[in-house]
């Protein structure tokens, strides 16, 4: 019976596949599973059953159920292909229903393998369902990438994919479906020309946000606190090399909140050095902003708030987009947190003395004079040590700004001496910079000695700059105080407006998008419908022209083959013949034909011989011969038998004689060679026993030889372990000096190029600083003397004006006098 269920044909052999899927039912009752899967799985990918039904539907979903339960991932796939290939030109729905159910039992029994795993014995077991999963979503999308047609099942299948991924945290093949997402995308564009409907496009786009959305889940997790700190810490590093204060104060902040919140091995002492970094990082940030005095265009603003909003990102701060960029990250915005944090009160007195003499105190004539001391003693301390210069510079410009208040001008000996802790150069330095950076209005008159507070504008535009001034923050105030007052009324008109408008413009892309689609479908229908006609055409003009050659080539091969066995059989019989005559004609010369058969010979001369006749006469012919030689050879026979009779008896008694003679003689040979063989064994025992004798007397020299070879053997593989030992020694710390002297040469070598590059880049820093400066103080003395020709040039039209005036008077006052 199995032998006609799939006996050595396969479930091809079944003429309907009812049948076929009946057995194989029979078989997995019995419990032959494997069986039961190849009946259906040849029956499937039989080449005779072509034609879809709904009874080949069944037979996928019993296949389906023991490629599952067998774990026969690549039956599941090559069935599907040629489902896939049946059926998606009649009924694609059904092959969307096969592989929903595929995907389904597969993932089920995932489930329940990892309900079930409670240690890791178990989970070993579960890794082979998830292997099985992951192989069914890839086969199931690689099925489906072509047909157009299955572009929302191919989004289904990805989307339970990354399910799937972000469900059991496999971030391996999370990484290779993107891959193959990825590459059937590309080929997809490669294969198709014409360019994809509305519809594919969006369910691209959400198979996209699924995979964007799946990967965040997959790395929603928050770093180590060690890791941060270490990055914060890195941060404070490059900030401070770089010079740029405000960020070094912003790392240093977000420093010392993660320390305080997760650091609890921290000692008081740590806490107030790394408070003191942060309040004296905060308190070197320079009030003004050295980029403001540059005129920016456009693009220039937008990258440079792009900039600022990257550099929030980096340091961790979540900011709006749609606030100023220049109060994203601010010095004023720092101070203010001070409070908030709580630095105050862990900083040494001394750096609480500096905060406040920076931010609350007035005091044009003491504060450099009582800052000094503290910055003195503020550049004893390690960590405070390179906070001490730009702490100093802020001070000056707080200064500065101070004097400005209270007087109009000032020599530049009583500024020096009013600064104790800067040189004059760096102080001027510092001043030209903040008048550049337009944080002062001053100028320095050295021809004088003395500088001057205050802008070089007239009183008129002072007046004008005072009254915008008022106008934008009286604006500010009043839309402060006004915000969110809007009616109700204009808020519900705006929206029925804005919505009439929405409706109205969804309405028309709708309805033009669905004429669209629906010519684009009519002509796609009728250049299908061309083309399919053209197809069946050709296919038919092609297997007609196959089948006539096909119908003459085997007409011609059958002419030939006839042909060839008509001439064959001629020659067979022909040769026959020959061979007949050659065999009777010399039997005939030989005498040895009889005398019946020599009579048909001579009456069948000058006649077609008649070939059965003649075998027939010479098989009697050979008959009788044998005959008669039987009988000879039987008379013969006879006469050998008395003759061998009376030959055995007359030599009986002389070969009993003869025997008796022999074995007489044999024995004597024998009795000597024992003899012999005696006396030999007693004359090799007698030399045996006197060799004894005599080395038995030397037993007691051979035992003290032997000790004495025994123990200078010793003596010498001991001497040569220790020489062996100390050239090993010997060479280890040969070996490990030499490897030492590398390392030290390597890290040589290596500090030589990090300070040759970290020389080269400073210098290279330094140059272009010098030629920008350099620049700067050409274009600032061009625009000067531009200025000055410029008064100049006014002056004297002044002076031409007045002096034509006056001409004019002098010419009208005679006129008037006559």
């Amino acid at each position: 019976m199995a032998g006609r269920g799939y006996g050595g044909r396969g479930g091809a052999g079944f003429a309907r596949p009812e049948n076929a899927l009946k057995r194989a039912e029979e078989l997995e009752n019995v419990g032959q599973k494997g069986n039961a899967l190849q009946v259906l799985h040849d029956i499937i990918t039989s080449k005779k059953h072509r034609t879809w039904s709904k009874t080949y539907e069944t037979i996928m979903f019993k296949h389906i159920d023991l490629v599952v339960d067998m774990k026969k991932r690549n039956y599941g796939k090559e069935a599907l292909m040629q489902y896939r290939n049946m059926c998606q030109a009649v009924n694609i729905a059904s092959l969307e229903e096969v592989i929903k159910y595929y995907l389904k039992k597969a993932s089920d029994k995932a489930e329940e393998a990892q309900s079930k795993a409670a240690d890791r014995t178990d989970r070993e077991l579960v890794t082979p369902w998830f292997r099985f999963l992951w192989e069914a979503y890839r086969s199931v999308l690689e099925i489906l990438r072509t047909n157009p047609k299955l572009e929302p099942v191919y989004a289904m299948t990805a989307n339970k994919a990354f399910h799937f991924c972000l469900q059991f945290k496999r971030t391996a093949e999370f990484r290779r479906l993107c891959d193959i997402l990825r590459q059937h995308l590309t080929n997809s564009t490669n294969r198709y020309r014409e360019a994809p409907t509305a519809e594919s496009l969006q369910l691209h786009m959400d198979t996209r946000f699924e995979q964007l959305k799946s990967l965040i889940l997959l790395q929603k997790k928050s770093p180590k606190q060690q890791s941060m700190a270490t990055y914060y810490a890195r941060l404070t590093q490059i900030f401070a090399v770089s010079e740029n204060h405000l960020y070094n104060a912003y790392a240093w902040l977000k420093l010392f909140n993660f320390s305080r919140s997760f650091n609890k091995n921290m000692t008081p002492a740590d806490f107030q050095a790394m408070s003191s970094s942060v309040l004296l990082a905060m308190l070197s940030i320079l009030p003004y902003d050295v980029k403001q005095g540059q005129a920016l265009d456009e693009m220039a603003v937008d990258q440079e708030k792009e900039r600022i909003l990257r550099m929030a990102n980096i340091l961790g701060y979540q900011v709006d987009a749609n606030k100023d960029y220049r109060t994203v990250l601010s010095r004023a915005a720092l101070l203010s947190s001070v409070g908030a944090v709580n630095v105050l009160a862990l900083v040494p007195p001394e750096i609480r003395q500096i905060h406040e003499l920076l931010t609350s105190e007035f005091a044009p004539l003491e504060l450099c004079r009582r800052m000094a001391p503290l910055l003195a003693k503020l550049g004893e301390t390690t960590h405070s040590m390179s906070a001490s210069s730009p702490v100093k510079e802020v001070a000056l410009g707080q200064y500065v700004n101070q004097l400005k208040q209270v007087f109009s001008s000032l020599k530049i000996s009583t500024l020096e001496s009013l600064v104790p802790f800067m040189p004059l150069s760096e102080v001027e330095a510092v001043v030209v910079d903040a008048v550049k950076c337009e944080y002062l209005q001053m100028r320095i008159d050295h021809r004088q000695g003395t500088l001057h507070f205050g802008s070089q504008q007239l009183e008129s535009e002072q007046v004008c700059s005072h009254l915008q001034l008022l106008s934008q923050r009286l604006s500010k105030a009043v839309a402060m105080e006004r915000a969110g007052a809007v009616s109700a009324a204009q808020a519900a008109k705006k929206a029925e407006i804005v919505a009439l408008a929405l409706e109205n413009t969804e309405a028309l892309h709708s309805l033009a998008h669905a004429r669209k689609l629906m010519i684009e479908k009519r002509k796609e229908d009728a250049e299908n419908a061309l083309l399919e006609a053209e197809r069946e055409s050709q296919r038919l003009r092609e297997q007609q022209e196959q089948d006539a050659a096909r119908l003459a080539e085997r007409r011609a091969k059958e002419d030939a083959l006839r042909r060839e066995k008509d001439r064959i059989e001629a020659e067979l019989q022909e040769q026959e013949k020959q061979e007949l005559m050659a065999m009777m004609e010399a039997r005939m010369k030989s005498g040895k034909v009889g005398s019946k058969l020599a009579a048909v010979m001579k009456g069948a001369e000058g006649k077609e011989l008649d070939r059965d006749t003649i075998l027939r006469e010479a098989q009697a012919e050979r008959l009788k011969e044998q005959q008669e030689l039987e009988r000879k050879m039987t008379k013969v026979a006879r006469q050998l038998d008395h003759l061998e009779r009376a030959r055995r008896e007359e030599e009986a008694p002389v070969l009993a004689r003869l025997a008796a003679e022999r074995e007489a003689e044999e024995r004597g040979l024998y009795e000597e060679s024992v003899r012999q063989e005696a006396v030999r064994h007693r004359a090799g025992w007698e030399q045996d026993m006197a060799d004894r004798g005599r080395i038995l007397k030397t037993l007691d020299d051979k035992a003290v030889f032997e000790a004495q070879v025994i123990a200078r053997r010793r003596e010498e593989f001991e001497e040569y372990r220790r020489q062996q030992l100390a050239k090993q020694a010997q060479r280890r710390a040969q070996r490990r000096a030499e490897i030492t002297s590398q390392r030290i040469e390597r890290f040589l070598e290596q500090c030589r190029k990090e300070v040759a590059v970290r020389v080269a880049d400073i210098e290279a820093e330094e140059a272009a600083r010098l030629k920008e400066e350099k620049k700067k103080q050409e274009e600032e003395r061009l625009r000067k003397l531009q200025e000055i020709a410029e008064q100049q040039r006014k002056r004297e039209a002044e002076i031409e004006a007045k002096t034509r005036e006056q001409n004019e008077a002098l010419r009208a006052a005679p006129a008037a006098g006559n």
